[in-house]
């Protein structure tokens, strides 16, 4: 359990290496914005779909997508301060301090 920590605290995490540990889920209705892995895409905090998929997930698989100094992060749990949305995964986090930064420059 241990090491598991270590790899969530450890800030040369990537987001493919997050998206490939804790597999984000998608949701067939919600289809709008950023792929973060498998099609997973932000679940809001005003569709009651999104409400419900929200209410019923286990906690520890909750991720909030939040701005911070115009850099966009995953950060363990379910936050309301500069939030994008919410990603639920298979995979449950074990640090509640784990934050992956999500890099969103784009191919051109």
């Amino acid at each position: 359990m241990k090491q598991n920590m270590r790899m969530e605290k450890d800030p040369a995490m990537t987001e493919d290496e997050w998206i490939e540990h804790h597999r984000p889920i998608a949701h067939s209705w919600s289809t709008e914005g950023f792929d973060f892995g498998e099609g997973c895409t932000l679940l809001n905090w005003h569709d009651n779909r999104d409400l419900q998929a929200l209410g019923s997930a286990d906690p520890m698989c909750v991720w909030t997508v939040v701005d911070s100094d115009g850099a966009m992060s995953i950060v363990a749990g379910r936050h309301t301060v500069n939030r994008h949305g919410y990603i639920i995964t298979a995979v449950p986090w074990t640090d509640p301090l784990a934050e992956i930064e999500v890099d969103t420059a784009t191919d051109d």
